[in-house]
């Protein structure tokens, strides 16, 4: 189904790269050591050289806000910034990432949209994905439904329990700006 199977590393390391630059040069910028930046941060030294080498745990998000709250980096400057879904006759994009669906039938196309997000995360077979309120807008105006209709399609497509899916429901009614399959989500 997906044209690239290692999206979601590509994009992991991509992100590590970008996080690695920001903190030698936050650390440069303050003029200390990475001993005395990661001190009072619960981290040790070798962690946060890792971090700066581009080889963190970039999937250990509480290391990853450790670090950044130890460098004073405000992590909304790294996170990329992604468009909206795009949708064409059989496949489903996110930025420079596409998915060819079986068919165009919302089902496929939901699953196949489950499947880029999922590996666009790093995580393929995950059992919690967060959706973009923007990507269940778009995909609801392209198939002529409420946005309701798409939340539970894809709360199918995770195969998301009654309980899950009423929270799902919940946060989109809600207006909350991610829908969460699960109890956490790691999205980069």
């Amino acid at each position: 189904m997906a044209d690239n199977e290692n999206l979601g590393h590509s994009r992991q390391q991509a992100f590590a790269d970008r996080f690695a630059e920001v903190l030698r040069r936050k650390r440069a910028d303050l003029g200390t050591t990475i001993d005395r930046l990661v001190q009072d941060a619960d981290l040790d030294p070798a962690t946060a050289k890792a971090f700066e080498a581009g080889a963190g745990p970039i999937a250990d998000r509480e290391k990853v806000n450790a670090i950044a709250l130890s460098y004073d980096v405000d992590m909304t400057t790294i996170y990329p910034k992604h468009e909206p879904v795009e949708i064409g006759p059989d496949w489903v994009a996110v930025d420079d990432a596409r998915v060819h669906a079986q068919s165009a039938v919302m089902g496929d196309m939901l699953e196949a949209f489950v499947h880029l997000i999922r590996s666009l995360r790093g995580n393929p077979n995950g059992p919690v994905v967060g959706f973009r309120r923007v990507d269940i807008d778009v995909l609801a105006a392209h198939f002529d439904v409420a946005g309701e209709v798409i939340v539970e399609g894809l709360g199918a497509v995770v195969g998301v329990n009654q309980m899950r899916q009423a929270s799902m429901d919940h946060a989109y009614h809600s207006g909350e700006q991610t829908i969460r399959s699960g109890l956490a989500d790691a999205a980069v």
